[in-house]
């Protein structure tokens, strides 16, 4: 009989150009997205994290790759978000791989106000 054993030999791969929009009035804790990533190994993923980017610790990343709000003071003055993510699977860790966040306002951004009188005020 001859047994084979898979080698946690291969390092994750964080899949690339993925992107996640939140609302600049989020509140911490807000769910962003889920990062993906896969391994060609049988061992599962074990964490992610966050290597650059994170202006202000904006954002956290948990060791499933959910990516949610931390710190939601100042995410539109900062935005759009280019997060250097890694996965690891315990024993190898992934290349950089760049995810991008955008911050959006969530409704009309007002630039002029009519006033009844038919006057305008910008």
């Amino acid at each position: 009989m001859i047994n084979l054993n898979d080698l946690n030999d291969t390092a994750p791969v964080v899949s690339a150009a993925q992107s996640f929009a939140v609302n600049s009035v989020a509140g911490n804790s807000t769910v962003v997205g889920t990062v993906v990533a896969t391994d060609d190994d049988t061992s599962a993923i074990t964490a992610f994290s966050i290597t650059n980017g994170n202006t202000g610790t904006a954002f956290a990343i948990a060791n499933d790759g959910e990516i949610t709000v931390l710190d939601n003071t100042n995410l539109l003055a900062n935005s759009p978000y280019s997060l250097s993510i890694t996965a690891s699977d315990g024993v190898n860790t992934s290349n950089v791989e760049t995810i991008t966040i955008n911050v959006t306002t969530g409704g009309a951004v007002w630039d002029s106000f009519n006033w009844d009188d038919g006057s305008t005020w910008q």
